[in-house]
Formats: C-alpha cells, sequence, structure tokens
C-alpha cells in the first residue's frame, strides 16, 4: 500500500499533466486559427492599412462605411471627387492616386501645410510637388491653433505655401475653441488670418470646418467665403446648398495610399471647380 506522501506525489503529478495537456491544446488551438488567418486572401478589417498586395495582386481591406461611400458616390456622380491628406497618410505612391474605389476619378487634391506658429506638415513640399506632377487640382490648408497669435499663424503659411495659375485658394481649417479667449476673440483672430492672407494671395481664402462647429460658431461672421464642411452622418446624402465642399467621410480607399484617406465632393460642375482656382 502506497504511503500517503507517494500518493499526494502522484496527485501533483497527474495535476501537472493534465495542466500542461491542457496549455499544449492552447497553443495548438492559436496555431491552427494563425495558419488559418495567414492563408486566408488579404482582404481584412485593417485600421491603419487599406491596401495590401500579394504578388500582382492589390487588394483593399473593405470597411462597413464602404458600401455607404461607394453609393453616395455613384449618387453624386456627376461632382468632382478631392481626397485631403497630411504627412499621417506617410510615403504615397502617388502615380496609383487616380480614383476613390477604382472607379471615380480623383479632380483635386488637398495637403496639409501648416500648424498653428511653427508647426510644418513634414510631408507638405513633397506632396505638393507630387500633386503637380500627377496634373490634380491642389490646394493646401493651414490648421489654425485657437491659443496661438493668428498673425503669425497668417505669416507661417505665407512662408511655406507658394500658390500659383490653377491651384486652389488658400484654406484655414478651423476645428477648436479657444482655452484663453471667448468666441468673439476667436473670430477677431480668424478674420484676421484670413485678411491677411487674401491681401497676400490677392484671393478670398476658404474655410474648413465641421458642420457643428461652423453653424454654431462660425456662420453668421463668415457666410460670405466659400465653404468645406466636414459632415459624416449617414444620413445625409447630399451637400448642402451653402457648402462648396463636402468631405462625407474620413474612411474612404485611394490606391496608393496606405490607410484610410478622407472624401470629398465639390458641390458644382468641374468647369465650377476651374472657376474656383486662383488664375
Amino acid at each position: 500500500m502506497p504511503s500517503k506522501k507517494t500518493s499526494r506525489r502522484k496527485q501533483s503529478h497527474n495535476s501537472a499533466t493534465v495542466a500542461a495537456a491542457k496549455v499544449l491544446g492552447v497553443v495548438l488551438v492559436v496555431t491552427m486559427v494563425l495558419v488559418f488567418m495567414l492563408r486566408r486572401p488579404l482582404i481584412r478589417f485593417v485600421s491603419n492599412a487599406r491596401w495590401l498586395q500579394r504578388g500582382a495582386t492589390v487588394v483593399w481591406s473593405k470597411l462597413p462605411s464602404d458600401k455607404r461611400n461607394i453609393q453616395l458616390l455613384k449618387t453624386h456622380s456627376g461632382l468632382p471627387v478631392g481626397i485631403d491628406i497630411s504627412h499621417y497618410q506617410r510615403d504615397i505612391v502617388w502615380k496609383d492616386v487616380t480614383t476613390v474605389y477604382d472607379s471615380f476619378p480623383v479632380s483635386f487634391v488637398v495637403v496639409r501645410a501648416t500648424m498653428g506658429v511653427k508647426g510644418k506638415d513634414k510631408k507638405f513640399q513633397e506632396n505638393w510637388e507630387a500633386i503637380k506632377n500627377i496634373k490634380k487640382v491642389r490646394g493646401a490648408y493651414h490648421y489654425y491653433r485657437p491659443d496661438e497669435y493668428s498673425g503669425d499663424q497668417a505669416q507661417n503659411y505665407i512662408k511655406s505655401v507658394s500658390l500659383g495659375n490653377g491651384d486652389l485658394p488658400p484654406i484655414l481649417d478651423i476645428e477648436d475653441l479657444s482655452n484663453v479667449q471667448t468666441i468673439d476673440r476667436l473670430k477677431t483672430g480668424l478674420q484676421n488670418w484670413l485678411n491677411i492672407v487674401e491681401a497676400h494671395y490677392g484671393v478670398r481664402p476658404i474655410i474648413y470646418s465641421g458642420n457643428h462647429y461652423f453653424d454654431n460658431y462660425l456662420a453668421n461672421h463668415f457666410s460670405t467665403y466659400p465653404v468645406w464642411v466636414a459632415n459624416y452622418n449617414h444620413h445625409i446624402n447630399k451637400p448642402q446648398k451653402e457648402w462648396r465642399f463636402w468631405q462625407f467621410t474620413e474612411k474612404g480607399f485611394v490606391r496608393g495610399i496606405n490607410g484610410a484617406v478622407d472624401i470629398n465632393l465639390f458641390n458644382g460642375t468641374m468647369e465650377q471647380l476651374y472657376d474656383l482656382r486662383i488664375k
């Protein structure tokens, strides 16, 4: 008859064996899942990479919003389509930037140039020249920081951006409220930026903002400026009359760009888009 000590030793050994078997089982299951996933086609839900390549085949990862975006683009097939980018899109294969969802021609591209008093987009000059080379209408925007001096922000844009014939007017991107001044003083600063920039380039700037922000804080004061509105509401199926540009999604697909892309519609004809350009 085994002693109690020997019996406990066997029980401990049996428990360890069972535990090891469970771990091995988990490892096998995880391994099988990984092997299955790696063998699947590279059409995946990936938040930071929208196009991937396997051999000669390039595929794009479908997101839930894509169906709506494609349908909206089909509905407004007569409106020029554009994208806007910054250095967050990293290295772009510009020769491939021709269509949205492989179907809708890209007519214009807007790039971030400057931010606040001193900020400069790291990819601006590279992107700016590339857009010219692919012969798309191009525009450059300044991201306005409401707690920094407006005059210095205007000079940052002017020193960084050379606009000429065929380019869109300068664009002011305002999305945030100030932490140090009232909304009235913020409006004064925005007007100062717009005045300085308009005097320099000789053309009225465009204002970009979210739909809610513009309606609540800017509409009464800046309604005479061309407006570019961001509104991603899926219940909105067409641009409002006063929107010159409508950014309707931040999750679009454009071949050549690694990651989701903002997609925009110009609320007019191609001829009207050309008329808006600097002459």
